[in-house]
């Protein structure tokens, strides 16, 4: 475990928002059902693992000791799914696949979303702090606002994925 003590308490907290992009996955799912695709349980477990991961990189983050900056989290998820649509669209277009517009929409919204990402993390970086120096709730907010867009253009790419091999 690190050293700094505020890694225990981001660990937990990105785990906490972890539960929250799940549980609002799941109420999505619940509720857009009609629009979702249906998987498989290995297309499911694609899914757990792609959510493991990324938990993981979140906590394994804080844990390391080195100037951890949590609302910084999702502007990283965002730069995974772009590093991985773009040769995606690629793929897609070399192989004259039925699906190069949805994978080539999909790269131009996951470079959108890391300079909305970018921007989200600067306004957190210029929130103010509480007395005592830890975040304020604007900074938490912003935070919390960073994550959740990092993990939905992270998952977004992870469903693409399923739905293609499951085709």
């Amino acid at each position: 475990m690190s050293t700094h003590a505020h890694a225990a308490r981001w660990t937990l907290t990105l785990f906490g928002y972890v539960a929250l992009a799940i549980a609002a996955g799941l109420w999505g799912f619940r509720n857009l059902n009609p629009y979702v695709p249906q998987f498989s349980p290995k297309g499911w477990a694609a899914i757990a693992a792609a959510v493991a991961v990324l938990t993981a990189k979140f906590s394994m983050s804080a844990i390391r000791g080195k100037d951890f900056k949590p609302h910084e989290q999702g502007h990283d998820a965002c730069f995974m799914a772009a590093g991985a649509a773009v040769p995606g669209a690629v793929a897609a277009y070399l192989k004259n696949d039925a699906h190069l517009g949805e994978w080539g929409l999909f790269a131009v919204g996951a470079f959108v979303s890391i300079l909305i990402s970018a921007s989200i993390a600067q306004a957190a970086d210029e929130s103010p702090t509480t007395e005592k120096g830890a975040p304020g709730p604007a900074k938490i907010a912003w935070t919390l606002a960073n994550f959740v867009l990092g993990t939905v253009a992270f998952l977004f790419y992870v469903l693409m994925i399923v739905v293609k091999a499951e085709s």
